[in-house]
This record gives structure tokens, sequence and C-alpha cells, in this order.
């Protein structure tokens, strides 16, 4: 998750996308386990190309575990002492290589720091982590002296704005 400065508004242009993490090695070719963050399963496929440690890796082998976990051998890692050596890198793409969400759909990046208004313009916090749930995503809002869990529900969240770094919801109160 990325750190932010509360109030102010990042440049995510120049930053990579976290699309995975590098879990444990997969036999003795390099090969290991990525925990996959990304909606676009395609992103994995053999002959794709992805960032570890700001250098460009070409696919070379993909086979789906799960709809969060992928196989994966990247051109340059050729040992599973050099897997091993790479637990719990980042995998990422550039922002440029990602699709646009649809309406009223933004990525967790997007999302992270935003300052969190009430309809009655009360300051709750700021988002900090969104968890995700079976139905539904759950962001956590850091007011100061304990978390509060909004559901990313219609009747709950009523306006995000990423012009002005701002998400309105309706009852926080009920949300305590």
């Amino acid at each position: 998750m990325k750190s932010f400065k509360q109030g102010k508004s990042l440049d995510y242009s120049l930053e990579p996308i976290l699309v995975a993490r590098i879990g444990q090695p997969h036999g003795l070719d390099g090969s290991f386990f990525a925990n996959t963050f990304s909606d676009y399963p395609h992103r994995f496929d053999a002959g794709s190309w992805l960032f570890l440690d700001g250098k460009q890796h070409k696919i070379l082998k993909s086979l789906k575990v799960n709809s969060r976990t992928r196989i994966l051998k990247l051109e340059g890692i050729s040992t599973k002492k050099h897997a091993t050596e790479l637990k719990n890198q980042a995998i990422s793409i550039p922002l440029s290589k990602s699709p646009k969400p649809a309406s009223n759909s933004y990525y967790h990046y997007q999302l992270i720091g935003l300052e969190v208004r009430s309809t009655t313009s009360e300051f709750l916090g700021y988002i900090n982590e969104i968890i995700e749930t079976g139905s539904n995503d759950v962001y956590v809002v850091k007011t100061g002296k304990t978390d509060l869990l909004i559901p990313a529900i219609k009747s709950v969240i009523t306006q995000i704005c990423l012009k002005t770094n701002t998400m309105t919801i309706n009852n926080p109160n009920v949300l305590r």
C-alpha cells in the first residue's frame, strides 16, 4: 500500500501500479507463486511485460492457480535461489498500461488518501486502507482516535471527486 501525506494529492502518473507480489518459489527454474491484485487476468499471460524492481521482464510462462494466484516464470529469473531472494517483491506496471476504469469505478490507488467528509461537510478523516470482501470493498478511514469502516455501497457513499481529492458519505454516525 502507498503511504500518503494527508490532504496532498499524489501524482500517480509518475508511479508504477502494483499488480502482484512475489510469493514462494515453484520448482527449480526460477518460477514463483504470484499473489495478484489485478482485475485484468490477461495482464499475466505469457508474452506480457511486467516490472520488477524498476526493470522490465517478459512473462515466459503463466499458470493460473486460482483467481488471485499465478505461477509465473519471468525472463531473467532462472534459479530457485533467485526466485527465493525476490520473495515479497512488488510486481508492477506503468500507469499508462492500465485501462481506464468503468464509469463510477475506481482503482484502489485513486482512493487511498482521499479526504472523507459527511454530507454536512464534517471532516471524518482520510482513507488509509481498503479491505476487499466478498460483496463490496470496505474503506478504512483514519479518524485520529479510531478507524471508521465505510462500506463501498451507493447508499453510504454519495460522491467521489478525484479533482478535489474527496469522498462524501451519508450518515457517518451509523458507521461509528
